[in-house]
């Protein structure tokens, strides 16, 4: 979930190039809680009561789809094309984009598979063509220990890394190599 996304950022060094956090689901207090030093925007809003939560969290923008009838209209999720994506790279390997979500119940460090399991299961995302139980695994994994640190720094602990240096690393050649590519290129030049 977003404290996951939240300590992989600090632990790449990016936390800090960040322009506005975008608030997808789960409790927006806790959104807040996980992001207090960033712009935020809610995007989960369906009423004027999830406006004024947000206004009182520090949001200072809003999607207001669900506040204007989308989610009314026969096609009930419009964002669901980013969450079924099939990436494939120039070396053929292909990945998919999931969505978990933030936990419904508080924090997934407190994720109890029997009791949790059905409908988290019930609420993921992912393009048919992925293992799905593989996937949800691995972002479950991922899910409950940025939420374990989001709650242990809550409570006054120093955050540790949660990113490996491996990674990390995998990720800044991946970025690298798509800055590089002409259509990014050409849209966003690099600077000295």
């Amino acid at each position: 979930g977003s404290a996951t996304f939240k300590y992989m950022l600090r632990d790449l060094g990016l936390l800090s190039s960040v322009g506005t956090v975008r608030q997808d689901s789960g409790q927006i207090a806790r959104f807040a809680a996980i992001f207090p030093d960033c712009a935020k925007m809610a995007s989960e809003v369906e009423d004027f009561g999830d406006i004024e939560e947000a206004l009182g969290c520090g949001f200072g923008s809003f999607g207001a789809g669900g506040f204007f009838g989308e989610k009314r209209l026969t096609c009930k999720e419009f964002s669901i094309v980013a969450k079924i994506t099939k990436a494939t790279g120039a070396n053929g390997v292909s990945g998919y984009a999931g969505k978990l979500g933030d936990f419904f119940d508080g924090s997934w460090a407190s994720f109890d598979p029997s009791a949790h399991t059905a409908k988290a299961k019930a609420k993921f995302i992912v393009n048919a063509e992925a293992d799905k139980e593989a996937m949800f695994e691995r972002m479950l994994s991922f899910t409950v220990v940025g939420d374990a640190m989001h709650d242990a720094v809550a409570a006054g602990a120093a955050p540790s890394p949660i990113t490996t240096q491996d990674d990390g690393v995998r990720l800044a050649r991946a970025l690298a190599q798509l800055a590089d590519t002409p259509r990014f290129a050409d849209a966003y030049p690099r600077t000295a």
